[in-house]
């Protein structure tokens, strides 16, 4: 039976939205010391697909757990290499671009094409 989700109210969305926005300002804070900067250069090498924000948030969450930066999926993704994930292991939490859908669908305009330039 799969999970559904919650809905945000607009309060919630804005609260998630600020954490968010405090978590990607620690870590450009992170930048200004040369161990800060050093972590940087490391995560941007390691996650280069990674937009530079999630960088900074990737970078600051190793160091706060005091680990080397490693490779990073989400837990479908490691299901499908082969790999387990532990129980009780935390996730570090990046900034992901959302689709947002629209209630209406847009209309098809009907076009007619004459062959032979007719």
């Amino acid at each position: 039976m799969p999970k559904t989700r919650k809905q945000l109210t607009d309060q919630e969305r804005e609260q998630r939205r600020a954490e968010d926005r405090e978590r990607v300002k620690a870590a450009a804070q992170e930048l200004l010391c040369s161990e800060g900067w050093a972590r940087w250069v490391r995560a941007r090498q390691l996650f280069h697909r990674y937009s530079a924000s999630n960088c900074m948030l990737l970078a600051l969450a190793f160091h706060r757990r005091g680990i080397e930066p490693e490779p990073v999926a989400g837990f479908r993704t490691w299901l499908k290499l082969g790999r387990c994930v532990r129980r009780g292991e935390v996730s570090i939490k990046i900034l992901a671009k959302r689709a947002i859908l629209h209630r209406m669908r847009p209309r098809l305009i009907a076009t007619s094409v004459l062959a032979g330039g007719v």
